[in-house]
């Protein structure tokens, strides 16, 4: 009598073997253990990563895209608040004159 055993049975046999042994549980075990810790990260940290590159990513674009927009924009402000201080200070220098 000849049997033909073909290699991939021979695979499912011995894995089976393998897995069904005590060293085959504690490979599972192990494998449970690392998929477990894996599924324990703190998705906190991860968050926190993620929204650092967002800002940094929009920091960037923006100071890119909009650096000469943003410069008009504060330099104008800054001109505006810097000529209402002045006549401010004058019109108090020339009230206390006065009284």
């Amino acid at each position: 009598m000849q049997i033909n055993i073909e290699p991939e049975q021979i695979n499912k046999l011995v894995s089976g073997a393998i897995l069904e042994s005590c060293l085959g549980k504690e490979m599972k075990k192990a494998i449970e253990k690392a998929v477990a810790d894996v599924s324990k990260v703190d998705y906190r940290v991860i968050a926190n990563v993620v929204n650092t590159e967002v800002r940094n990513t929009v920091r960037e674009l923006v100071t890119t895209e909009y650096r000469e927009q943003i410069k008009t924009i504060v330099q104008e402000a800054m001109t505006t608040e810097v000529v209402h201080k002045i006549v401010d200070a004058a019109m108090k220098a020339l009230i206390e004159k006065i009284y």
